[in-house]
């Protein structure tokens, strides 16, 4: 019989994978796929049959799993036009700089921070100052 520390293991890997797959990371489907691997030696090891069935039938849904999200993810990055990827920009800054604020808000702060940093790039663009030359710095003693 095996160490049943094994199952404690193979649960916290099982776990990682759903983090890092909960957090968008690839890596989170492949920790899932690799710990069904791990179930089924286990299932077998210990002759729980269950696990090895178990882990087939979650094997299967993580690797379905990660090629739907794949092929969301791309087919996402690929729609948003540049002033769309602004935007999304936009929101997350506002949602890290004040996350009380409400959504529409929170909309409407991204317009008017979207239209400011294009005023400003374009004014740059008009005024470019001339480089001023840079000064020796002072010694230290």
């Amino acid at each position: 019989m095996m160490n049943p520390a094994w199952s404690y293991v193979l649960t916290f890997v099982g776990s990682v994978g759903l983090l890092l797959a909960g957090r968008k990371k690839s890596l989170g489907w492949a920790f899932g796929f690799f710990a069904q691997g791990l179930w089924a030696m286990y299932g077998v090891a210990t002759g729980q049959y269950g696990f090895v069935i178990g882990s087939l039938i979650y094997g299967y849904v993580y690797a379905l799993n990660w090629f739907t999200w794949v092929r969301s993810d791309k087919a996402e990055k690929k729609e948003k036009t540049p002033e769309q990827q602004l935007f999304d920009l936009a929101q997350q800054m506002l949602g890290i700089a004040s996350p009380d604020v409400s959504l529409i808000d929170r909309a409407r702060y991204a317009e008017v921070l979207i239209r400011f940093s294009k005023t400003a790039a374009a004014w740059e663009k008009e005024n470019k100052a001339p480089e001023r030359p840079k000064m020796p710095r002072a010694r230290r003693r």
